[in-house]
């Protein structure tokens, strides 16, 4: 399976995050805390900056735009609407929310979005 390289992002990175994504997707290790074995750092996101979240179409042609979710590593599909955070990396709308619901940062580069528990 290819890997989308991420503007700011080295290959090498996305590889080795996605990796862990991945364990942790297919672990169901989104709950929980950090002793469990989960990476998260345990503070979610507000859900006002959750809501706030741009949505945007999906074109092919989108000039370093991902064409799959990093989170759940499936394809998009041509005008399926997506979830951009503040650092312009694209998601699910269902993937990154849940994410952001039990940690505040981007999944790719940690970008920090508002915390819910200060």
């Amino acid at each position: 399976m290819p890997i989308a390289v991420h503007q700011g992002v080295s290959p090498f990175e996305v590889e080795h995050g996605l990796e862990e994504i991945m364990h942790m997707v297919d672990g169901d290790q989104l709950g929980g805390d950090a002793e469990e074995g989960n990476h998260f750092d345990g503070n979610p996101a507000t859900e006002s900056s959750i809501r706030a979240l741009n949505r945007v179409s999906y074109a092919r042609d989108c000039e370093g735009t991902s064409s799959d979710c990093s989170i759940c590593l499936e394809a998009f599909k041509p005008g399926m609407e997506l979830t951009e955070m503040p650092c312009s990396h694209i998601f699910h709308g269902g993937c990154i929310e849940k994410w952001l619901k039990q940690s505040h940062t981007c999944p790719l580069c940690r970008y920090r979005m508002p915390c819910a528990t200060g």
